[in-house]
């Protein structure tokens, strides 16, 4: 009845966890699994797992963006301010 969907919902559940920074979590809805028996519980799992994994790829992926802009920004700042990024300025000791 729910098995067809098990995969998804899995999917996105381990990817929402992992983007959070939550522990793994491999545990369906209790009424789906009651219902859906071993195969939605199977398939839930399966598709935590994969989601869990691109999660962590994705956040890793954002972290680098992040900082990638950061420094990007700051050294536009630098440049804005008439001095060359990474030297240091005398007044600033």
């Amino acid at each position: 009845m729910f098995a067809g969907k098990a995969y998804q919902e899995g999917l996105d559940c381990g990817d929402r966890d992992a983007r959070a920074g939550k522990e793994q979590r491999r545990r369906p809805s209790f009424w789906k699994a009651l219902l859906g028996g071993s195969a939605y519980t199977t398939n839930f799992i399966r598709g935590y797992n994969d989601g869990y994994r691109s999660g962590c790829r994705g956040k890793k992926i954002e972290e680098h963006r992040a900082e990638e802009w950061a420094s990007r920004t700051e050294r536009y700042a630098q440049l804005g301010r008439g001095r060359m990024p990474g030297r240091v300025d005398e007044r600033e000791h």
